[in-house]
């Protein structure tokens, strides 16, 4: 039997820019520049200025930039950098189903560091956004996460998942090991009162609870390295309730 995974992968192979509708594609470049306006809106907040300080302290034989000063570091630090920024604000798109719920135009930030480090096209990019938006918007569509415990971040972990899959040239059998080793370590429970702790620069990380959503989102990068360092910089996260 076919599972789910193995469904979502030969969609992913099969997505194509030339079968893309010209209105899709004029929303995907809508979003894609309404997220990098995030991004610079973002850039001068003290989560994104201690995110980039970290990522600076990495440097790579493929480098990929950072949203508004071009700074070059690793894949997953640029992505993590520009996720912080994109995300700061609160501002980037909504999408609200009748199950799940969630923003996915934060998985742009994957799109644009890995289209960066392949070399991609702007056609390249359009379709990986769109395929990170319908896997996205689809499994939102079919299940709501937050009865079983699940916040949205573990539906948007699949779509950056696929979207970078994609634009590094993955066939279906990879793309089902990346969603394999991208979800298990990164499902995302349902927060306290802390699902938007980059928001307030009040409270310091050592007060954040262990169910803090955006702490497991930092780890889920590989490991506790960026909560580490956004503890010793100090004053990023908040409660809703602080």
């Amino acid at each position: 039997m076919t599972t789910l995974v193995e469904q979502l992968s030969r969609y992913a192979t099969s997505v194509r820019y030339e079968d893309l509708p010209s209105e899709v594609v004029h929303q995907a470049k809508r979003l894609i520049i309404d997220t990098v306006g995030c991004g610079l809106g973002g850039y001068g907040s003290a989560p994104a200025r201690i995110a980039r300080d970290m990522a600076g302290t990495v440097r790579s034989s493929e480098g990929v930039s950072l949203i508004g000063g071009g700074e070059r570091t690793s894949l997953d630090l640029a992505t993590f950098a520009n996720g912080v920024m994109i995300r700061f604000l609160d501002f980037n798109d909504g999408y609200t189903s009748t199950g799940e719920s969630g923003h996915p135009g934060d998985s742009i930030a994957a799109v644009l560091t890995t289209a960066e480090l392949r070399r991609r096209n702007g056609r390249d990019a359009i379709a990986a956004t769109v395929l990170a938006y319908e896997v996205f918007c689809r499994v939102c569509d079919a299940v709501d996460l937050k009865p079983l415990g699940f916040d949205h971040a573990t539906v948007r972990g699949m779509a950056s998942t696929v979207a970078a899959a994609r634009l590094l040239g993955l066939g279906e059998a990879q793309i089902v090991q990346a969603f394999n080793l991208g979800i298990a370590p990164n499902v995302s429970p349902v927060p306290d009162t802390h699902w938007q702790c980059f928001n307030v620069e009040r409270v310091r990380l050592r007060q954040c609870k262990p169910q803090c959503g955006v702490c497991r989102h930092a780890r889920g990068a590989g490991n506790d390295r960026p909560v580490a360092h956004f503890r010793r910089r100090g004053r990023v996260f908040q409660s809703r309730d602080s």
